[in-house]
């Protein structure tokens, strides 16, 4: 309709955005998850590797932990362990800890930690967080904490399971914003197609809100630094994140990291800056 100059639309409305749908979508469309049919094989390969380059991270697991709400006398859930990155210092604070982690070589590197220092308060879950068995796998949990683990394709189902797991406190961390890095600079040139992020922490927000779970959001500002001895070991090091990767790799990564690596001290620095989303909600 229109009339004096004014023209009238008459927009229908769509039905409310499935947020757990899109979810879904865009995190297999994710460029990681190229040739990834079992991440868990590809984690079992690295978890030597990302349990050293973790262990240069103090500064960022700091940050995390003075975050938490952790009593003494707390049962803590450690959603996606890895080595061990929370799950050690967690153990230093609360009555106990239960780390669950699909990759049976991550257990093995908290369980080499364990044996050195000595904690008797790890109780460890080799399963992803689908398959773990509330009552059997996990039992009486105070506080829940997953950190850079939230790849679950049903991610409302899996929200809703972490919810009901915990008793008091659920603490989430997830990037936020493109942080593919060396990643989203060079799949281009590996293979000829955009870089197609994973999907960040805005949607799990929506999808608790549509649960009915008001979420408090906090978003902290971090940096890595990765030192290397050379530029060769740079590379190697990238292209073990890579699988299948085109034969013309290792040139390609070798001029992208003698472009951006760093001379500091004596060692070849990479960094990079990124933010995170701490999702927290109380039961």
């Amino acid at each position: 309709m229109s009339g004096g100059g004014f023209i009238i639309k008459v927009i229908k409305m769509n039905k409310t955005v499935d947020w757990n749908e899109l979810w879904g979508i865009n995190l297999l469309n994710a460029s990681w998850r190229r040739n990834r049919e079992n991440p868990v094989a590809l984690w079992d390969k690295r978890a030597i590797a990302y349990n050293r380059m973790i262990a240069s991270r103090t500064a960022q697991t700091e940050q995390i932990m003075n975050k938490l709400e952790i009593r003494a006398d707390d049962c803590v859930l450690d959603i996606g362990s890895g080595p061990g990155t929370l799950t050690i210092p967690l153990a230093e604070i609360a009555a106990e800890v239960t780390a669950v982690d699909p990759s049976s070589k991550m257990i093995d590197c908290i369980k080499e930690k364990v044996k050195k220092a000595g904690y008797e308060n790890i109780s460890y879950v080799n399963r992803t967080w689908e398959d773990a068995i509330s009552g059997i796998d996990f039992d009486n949990i105070d506080v829940v904490v997953a950190c850079h683990c939230l790849i679950m394709p049903d991610m409302k189902e899996a929200l809703r399971k972490m919810n009901a797991a915990a008793g008091r406190r659920v603490y989430l961390f997830r990037f936020a914003g493109i942080t593919g890095g060396a990643f989203e600079k060079l799949w281009p040139e590996l293979y000829d197609e955009k870089f197609r992020p994973n999907p960040d922490y805005i949607y799990i927000v929506n999808i608790l809100h549509q649960m009915g779970i008001y979420a408090d959001i906090e978003i902290l500002e971090q940096r890595t630094t990765r030192i290397f001895s050379s530029c060769d070991e740079a590379v190697d090091d990238l292209l073990e994140s890579f699988v299948d990767p085109p034969e013309n790799a290792r040139q390609i990564i070798y001029r992208y990291m003698k472009k951006t690596l760093e001379s500091k001290n004596g060692a070849l620095c990479l960094e990079q800056d990124f933010k995170v989303a701490m999702i927290s909600w109380h039961k």
